[in-house]
């Protein structure tokens, strides 16, 4: 699979992703399996170091030869922590 992403700064505490990706297998009765463009939209919430993360996807998959590629629309919500030694600024 290869992936290929814009990353947008908005602010210190949003970001935008922009991505096309691609995956599929060599020599298989279809190679490429799946393709497709995503959008990501970041934000800081609360804390430094707490993070939710909108996500909208389109893709094109297909398994088998005799099916026809339907088009797949997926959302999601992410939520996410930074973990690890901190910045000297985030702690103060």
């Amino acid at each position: 699979g290869s992936a290929m992403s814009l990353y947008q700064v908005l602010s210190g505490r949003r970001a935008l992703t922009y991505a096309v990706f691609a995956s599929g297998e060599t020599k298989a009765n279809v190679e490429l399996q799946n393709y497709g463009f995503e959008f990501r939209y970041r934000q800081r919430i609360l804390r430094e170091w707490l993070f939710i993360e909108y996500l909208g996807r389109v893709s094109w998959p297909r398994e088998f030869l005799i099916e026809e590629r339907e088009t797949n629309l997926g959302a999601g919500i992410r939520l996410e922590a930074y973990f690890g030694p901190a910045p000297e600024s985030w702690v103060r």
